[in-house]
């Protein structure tokens, strides 16, 4: 994550642009778990074939004709599989945003803790983080 944070200042900081905290913190966040799920993705790919093949080849001859039906079975749950991912995607998405949303709240707070004691915003700003 270090790596990634660090890639991030220095492209931003080529780009003459810069990201708030949050965002880029949700940026080395995604980019890190992708990272970490590539291998398993990967790998899943090649292994759900070889293991749908192995399924079919042991079933054809106990079911016969019937093996029509489980490729249907099969082709439907992956369709949902998908239709899922995408839901999934969906509310990642929307998480990531209130988590966006949240570190700009606290690092607002923490920027400006002086102003917040002085003026007894403490509770205000507790219920604005926790909301």
């Amino acid at each position: 994550m270090a790596a990634i944070y660090l890639k991030q200042l220095w492209l931003f900081d080529a780009a003459g642009t810069m990201l708030p905290d949050g965002e880029t913190m949700n940026y080395v966040i995604v980019d890190s778990c992708r990272i970490s799920e590539f291998p398993f993705g990967v790998n899943q790919t090649w292994t759900t074939s070889l293991q749908l093949c192995i399924t079919l080849s042991y079933r054809f001859p106990s079911s016969g004709t019937h093996n029509n039906c489980i490729l249907c079975s099969d082709s439907s749950d992956c369709s949902l599989q998908h239709s899922l991912a995408k839901l999934q995607y969906m509310f990642q998405s929307k998480l990531m945003s209130a988590q966006d949303e949240r570190l700009k709240v606290i690092s607002e707070a923490l920027r400006n803790m002086k102003v917040l004691k002085l003026h007894a915003w403490e509770t205000h700003f507790m219920n604005v983080i926790e909301n």
